[in-house]
């Protein structure tokens, strides 16, 4: 799980981020803590996906949480914000904010464990996501939200369906056999659609959501027409 802290109280920070720390060992989960400000924490946000939660504080100098929040949710709509604040009075304005919860600091290590399980449940009842890991770069993004992936050279690119592009350094055979058969089929070499939104199908092409128009190899013809009447229930 990928956490970031955003909190201009350096103790309580370093007493959360201990917190974390602990709870995961326990649970022998992985784990990644980023301790930052909302400025640092925007412009990270700027290159790279988000984080699984986000604690953060609400009164703070110069970006205050609830602003933070607001900007978080542009940049990821369904982010998890929880606030850590001292002061009851912010109550309704954080849920206004879509927060995922709101926590009283005086009483954070009881509530934490149970946030974090939450959220744990959240992710396993989840498992439509797909993870791209390297040393430089963590992405997550939902499995049904590929259009399709196509080759490019050495990666497999993967297309989603608000416009965004992530590669990966592996082929687009090895990244279609981690994904649901039952959702997606090679249609030609180096091409993989996810059945949801082929638009048409017929004359040994397949047209996509956004457009894109597929050819579809005599190889994978027979294969391609019988997973289609499978997935939407008719012959074709």
């Amino acid at each position: 799980m990928r956490i970031a802290i955003v909190d201009d109280d350096i103790f309580f920070t370093e007493k959360v981020e201990r917190t974390l720390k602990t709870y995961f060992e326990e649970k022998r989960d992985p784990v990644k803590i980023q301790c930052c400000d909302a400025e640092a924490l925007l412009k990270e946000l700027e290159v790279q996906n988000g984080y699984d939660i986000y604690f953060v504080d609400v009164e703070m100098l110069g970006m205050d949480g609830l602003e933070l929040a607001e900007k978080i949710h542009e940049i990821d709509a369904r982010a998890r914000v929880v606030f850590l604040t001292s002061f009851e009075k912010y109550a309704y304005q954080g849920y206004r904010v879509k927060a995922y919860y709101y926590m009283m600091k005086d009483a954070y290590q009881e509530e934490l464990p149970q946030v974090l399980e939450r959220v744990q449940k959240e992710e396993e009842s989840e498992k439509d996501y797909y993870r791209i890991l390297t040393e430089t770069r963590y992405c997550k993004f939902k499995m049904s939200d590929i259009l399709y992936l196509t080759k490019e050279k050495k990666y497999a690119m993967f297309h989603c369906v608000d416009g965004s592009e992530y590669r990966e350094r592996k082929s687009v055979e090895n990244v279609y056999h981690s994904l649901p058969q039952e959702r997606f089929v090679v249609v030609n070499r180096g091409i993989v659609v996810n059945m949801k939104y082929v638009m048409k199908y017929g004359k040994m092409e397949l047209t996509m959501q956004d457009g894109k128009v597929f050819p579809v190899s005599r190889r994978e013809n027979v294969i391609v027409k019988r997973k289609l009447a499978d997935y939407f229930g008719t012959l074709l």
